[in-house]
């Protein structure tokens, strides 16, 4: 499958569904800190990335909240739309990039 990256500018990728993301949050221009089932979480953004990370904080399982980040996340992805995302683990952080399918 072909694909092109897809920018994070409200254009072509918006952010107001991130907020729906987490429990609670708060968000100052391209940052989003808030909490997936009571752990907290940064958010920013920079051309097509997202980065999702776990502030490591004594008694969260770091793991688990990878998990339901990710579970998440795939609530929000439509098979039939052009645009999608990729998503990887790199420590305690999930990096999701956007992608329009190409022809």
């Amino acid at each position: 499958m072909k694909r092109i990256a897809a920018p994070i500018d409200e254009k072509n990728v918006s952010t107001d569904w991130i907020e729906d993301v987490f429990n609670s949050c708060v968000r100052c221009d391209k940052q989003f800190v808030g909490f997936i089932d009571d752990a907290p979480v940064y958010v920013s953004w920079e051309r097509n990335h997202l980065s999702w990370r776990c502030v490591e904080v004594f008694g969260f399982d770091t793991e688990k909240t990878i998990k339901e980040i990710k579970t998440r996340l795939s609530e929000f992805e439509n098979p039939n739309s052009d645009l999608f995302s990729e998503m990887y683990v790199v420590g305690h952080c999930v990096v999701q990039s956007f992608y329009f399918r190409v022809d």
